[in-house]
């Protein structure tokens, strides 16, 4: 399918999920959302009923489109967002596994993307947002990430581990402008950071950004595809040749 009929094609789902809660007055919500299909669903929300995104905690990358409340419906939302906790079998010969080890190993069981959120590595094991439909498939199948062997099973959403982190970064600008923030937050020359913008791989407070000259404001959220996302704190300090000190923090 070409990329115009598969947007269309996603507009129209998202249409109808809304439909269905307004005449039915009833919950309605899509499976995760990549940034970019989250930047589609805003810049329709004029045409969506009671519209909000969703992705397990307020640090979350990937998101549900979540239509009703309590105010608009009267009855509060079942919840289908569960947490996955993978821990090695034997802790002593467990590798040091990664975001993108948890992710292919997910993947190759021919799960769809969509079907999990956010994967949050602490230590020897990994906590992974699903939609409730995933779970049983998953820890009855998922017993292996690179060398490692693995035990899977549904753990409660509010424990410890899965409290939002932040990494404090400061660093010094010219300016303000987003490819600048993007260069710095990325480690990449300003070329390479206009390239992350030019690709939709940005996104300021869930919409995609592509102009470079865009200029952040504290508080601005900022998420770059591949490396993470970021709130920018704002401007610490001027030195005399009017280098901007800045501070963000990045949701670990």
């Amino acid at each position: 399918m070409n990329p115009d009929k598969q947007n269309e094609y996603f507009r129209n789902r998202i249409l109808d999920l809304s439909e269905q809660a307004r005449t039915q007055g009833v919950y309605a919500s899509s499976h995760f959302l990549s940034p970019l299909e989250q930047d589609m669903v805003l810049s329709m929300q004029k045409d969506l009923f009671d519209l909000s995104l969703y992705g397990g905690s307020a640090a979350a990358i990937r998101k549900i489109a979540v239509f009703g409340s309590v105010s608009s419906l009267g009855y509060e939302w079942e919840d289908p967002v569960r947490v996955l906790q993978i821990s090695p079998l034997s802790e002593k010969y467990a590798e040091e596994l990664t975001h993108r080890d948890y992710l292919g190993a997910l993947m190759s069981l021919g799960i769809d993307r969509s079907l999990t959120g956010d994967i949050l590595v602490r230590g020897k094991e990994a906590f992974v947002y699903v939609l409730e439909q995933a779970i049983p498939f998953l820890t009855g199948n998922l017993t292996q990430v690179k060398h490692t062997t693995v035990t899977c099973r549904e753990t409660a959403v509010d424990i410890p581990q899965l409290e939002v982190r932040y990494q404090t970064l400061t660093g010094n600008l010219a300016s303000e402008r987003l490819d600048l923030l993007v260069s710095f937050l990325t480690g990449k020359k300003r070329e390479a950071a206009k390239d992350l913008l030019a690709g939709q791989k940005v996104f300021l407070n869930g919409y995609v950004k592509e102009s470079p000259g865009q200029k952040v404001e504290p508080g601005d959220v900022i998420t770059i595809r591949g490396y993470g996302k970021f709130i920018y704190d704002g401007i610490r300090a001027e030195s005399r040749k009017g280098r901007l000190f800045i501070s963000c923090r990045k949701c670990t």
